[in-house]
């Protein structure tokens, strides 16, 4: 079978998408899927190691060309024809508007322009309003990362049930190596975080993380607390910066007591969650929601939004707030902080998140794509 996939989201700092593509490219290497992946990029990008050692043939097609969404309607479908695809790949929701000879599946990760379009780029929410709704009715099939993607796909778009998968995603094994020469003691040492315990919070610095909240609700933790012979925690703030705002907003409200670390190193981001208190994430919307399953794997007990996603992800292994309420997230915080590491919340956390594996997404993933195939050579 000859897969065609868009490649674009590897091509800049990776983020959620970008992983996501990663993992299961990763994950197809170390299997040695007997495929072949055609890898289609208007930018220059880099692919797993995993891959890239394997006996998967692999053909890279990079076409420098800006902007990218006027090759993928342009070059991309060209390319593909001459390529004889068996089917085609959207991890990013998109694919070309013109034929390409072949059956495609588009994963969608979220509804955030339909549920919160105002904690987009508008740009970026012009793109999704009137280019997702073509995209999913006309492809073959849907992925989405969870249940509520699912139901806000049929509610909002009215796709049929039978038409969208459900694959959960999985957590990485990639934020376990360490540094080259750096402990996880040095680490915090460099980062000013060696005396100090901290709770961590990870994401992108946009409107829907809501992160002026968190650090409100923080504030106010320390403020209601006695921290009687011993340093009181700081609120670690990791991510890059976004739009909104956002990050201006945040640089007024660092203090001594708000560290903000920017993007990071898989090496220092696994440093950081393995030595957190606790993991604070109370985003207002989320497709799936790695970072809270990222920080469970290593048994860090988390504080999350009682909406969108979140709930499916973290179960009963985790604490809960309202992400508009400040006064509620700063209850939970002191719940979270008070119970640590060695709660039996943090136990149940990492045993679920065990559970989660990029093994199982990518198996799925491709039998999707074998399954579309097949029903197109029957039709």
């Amino acid at each position: 079978m000859r897969i065609g996939i868009d490649c674009r989201p590897l091509s800049k700092e990776k983020t959620g998408i970008g992983y996501y593509l990663w993992e299961i490219l990763n994950q197809w290497g170390k299997s040695e899927i007997p495929h072949e992946l055609f890898l289609y990029s208007a930018r220059h990008f880099e692919i797993p190691p995993q891959l890239a050692r394997s006996n998967v043939r692999i053909c890279k097609r990079v076409f420098l060309f800006e902007p990218p969404e006027v090759w993928m309607h342009t070059i991309l479908p060209i390319q593909l024809r001459k390529d004889h695809v068996d089917v085609y790949w959207g991890p990013n929701y998109a694919m070309p508007v013109f034929p390409f000879g072949a059956p495609s599946v588009l994963t969608v990760h979220d509804m955030v322009y339909r549920v919160f379009p105002k904690t987009m780029k508008r740009v970026t929410y012009l793109h999704n309003r009137y280019g997702m709704e073509w995209y999913v009715r006309k492809c073959d099939h849907v992925i989405a990362d969870s249940e509520n993607t699912k139901k806000d796909l049929i509610s909002y778009l009215h796709l049929e049930s039978d038409k969208i998968d459900v694959i959960p995603l999985g957590v990485s094994e990639r934020l376990d190596r360490p540094s080259e020469d750096v402990s996880d003691k040095r680490a915090l040492e460099s980062l000013g975080l060696k005396q100090h315990p901290y709770l961590l919070t990870v994401g992108t610095l946009e409107p829907r993380k809501n992160l002026a909240r968190v650090i409100q609700a923080f504030k106010r933790f320390l403020n209601e607390q006695r921290f009687e012979g011993e340093s009181e925690p700081l609120l670690v703030v990791v991510g890059a910066s976004g739009w909104g705002g956002t990050s201006e907003k945040i640089q007024h409200d660092l203090d001594e007591s708000v560290r903000y670390l920017g993007y990071v190193s898989d090496a220092i981001l696994g440093v950081l969650y393995r030595n957190a208190v606790g993991f604070i994430y109370m985003s207002l919307y989320e497709g799936f929601g790695l970072p809270p399953l990222e920080a469970m794997r290593y048994g860090t007990p988390v504080l999350v939004s009682n909406s969108s996603s979140l709930p499916e992800v973290v179960g009963d292994c985790g604490l809960y707030a309202n992400p508009y309420q400040i006064e509620d997230i700063a209850l939970q915080i002191a719940h979270l902080y008070r119970d640590g590491r060695n709660s039996e919340l943090a136990f149940r956390a990492k045993i679920r998140a065990e559970m989660m594996s990029w093994h199982a997404v990518a198996k799925n993933t491709l039998g999707l794509l074998q399954r579309v195939v097949t029903n197109r050579n029957v039709q």
